[in-house]
């Protein structure tokens, strides 16, 4: 069962959050190796929530060591994390693709 984490991090200083930023858009699964999904947005000048979403707890519970590793390389430091299995799950595709050849032309 997929499990999901959610964490909000206060990174000190504004360029600290914009690298924390940077490094979950261009390289999380080199931070993460199994994580699945992840999304984060700025909640304020030097705050940031994150949700993370891995394969199962015991994948989430070896995260734990990668991002405390990562949050001390940026200077940042864990405000509060909640977690536990998926309990629910949306997702729209607004990608379409052509069905018949009249689709193609």
């Amino acid at each position: 069962m997929s499990y999901l984490r959610v964490v909000m991090v206060d990174a000190k200083k504004p360029e600290n959050l914009k690298n924390i930023l940077h490094r979950i858009d261009t390289n999380a699964s080199e931070i993460f190796p199994e994580i699945q999904q992840m999304m984060a947005i700025a909640t304020g000048e030097t705050t940031g929530l994150s949700i993370s979403v891995y394969e199962d707890e015991a994948a989430a519970t070896r995260a734990v060591a990668q991002r405390d590793t990562a949050m001390d390389e940026d200077g940042a430091e864990l405000e509060v994390a909640f977690e536990g299995p998926l309990a629910a799950y949306y997702y729209n595709d607004p990608i379409k693709t052509a069905t018949n050849k009249e689709d193609w032309e």
